[in-house]
């Protein structure tokens, strides 16, 4: 067993802190790293977003005040728009009539949660939806289980971004 460990890090690149599949959690990474989920981020300090407005009555004309979501290595920001109820939203978003603001559809509205994810009737994330959980690639039908919870694929073992 002892030779075979050796051999196994005698032929492991030295830059490489991956395992070659992928990881299931950190536990599986080399050299300490940690086991990122898909599309989990790893962006470290974040970029700060310009704040233009506070409500809409700091914007000019019919424009409304936008809020933006903070995202993978950015901050929450706000921007003076085009009302939604005549420019309309993006794919995944709904117009409040009221305010003239786009928000994210809801499951309970129709939008449809990816694979892995079901519809719950609070909390989840800004669509409603909550990651299936796991203890196994078993009970991911066709997936894989990365720290607890189902995903399409494997996870990257990769160094937290500074």
């Amino acid at each position: 067993m002892t030779i075979l460990l050796a051999l196994f890090f005698a032929c492991a690149d030295s830059n490489d802190s991956t395992v070659a599949s992928g990881c299931h959690s950190s536990d599986e990474c080399l050299d300490g790293s940690n086991c990122f989920a898909p599309g989990a981020c790893n962006a470290g300090m974040e970029e700060q977003v310009p704040v233009d407005c506070t409500t809409s009555e700091d914007c000019s004309g019919e424009l409304v005040c936008q809020p933006s979501a903070a995202g993978c290595g950015f901050t929450a920001g706000a921007a003076c728009v085009e009302s939604c109820v005549t420019a309309g939203c993006g794919a995944d978003e709904a117009c409040d009539d009221t305010t003239g603001l786009c928000a994210p559809a809801t499951c309970a509205d129709g939008y449809t949660c990816p694979e892995f994810t079901a519809c719950v009737a609070s909390g989840g994330d800004d669509h409603g939806c909550v990651r299936d959980t796991c203890v196994t690639d078993g009970d991911c039908a066709d997936g894989a289980c990365v720290d607890g919870e189902c995903f399409a694929e494997l996870g990257t073992c990769d160094w937290v971004a500074p």
